[in-house]
């Protein structure tokens, strides 16, 4: 979580009407979601293959670590970590978890 509101603030730096929101949703019974959303400049298509590969980065001070090690740590509590965007064209990256974990 406090790796996904990082890259968010780092997305709307920039922009003085920035915005981040987050949202939880109960998908299926037993599927619950926290949503990390920013209207901050969407993922261009090219970088989208790589955004959960070890040490891939964009950023001039990145390790590229970052996401890969997110969706890693929600893999091992049976979780998943996702990449889509919103009707209004924010980028969101959501926890996915089961209802009976923690």
């Amino acid at each position: 979580m406090i790796n996904l509101l990082k890259n968010a603030i780092e997305a709307v730096e920039s922009d003085n009407h920035g915005k981040i929101t987050l949202t939880v949703s109960k998908q299926i019974l037993d599927r619950i979601s926290l949503h990390v959303a920013n209207s901050g400049q969407p993922i261009p298509p090219e970088v989208l293959p790589h955004i959960f590969i070890p040490f891939f980065t964009t950023k001039a001070s990145g390790s590229g670590i970052g996401l890969s090690v997110s969706r890693y740590i929600m893999r091992l509590h049976g979780g998943k970590l996702q990449y889509s965007r919103s009707k209004e064209g924010m980028t969101v990256f959501s926890m996915v978890f089961s209802a009976g974990q923690p």
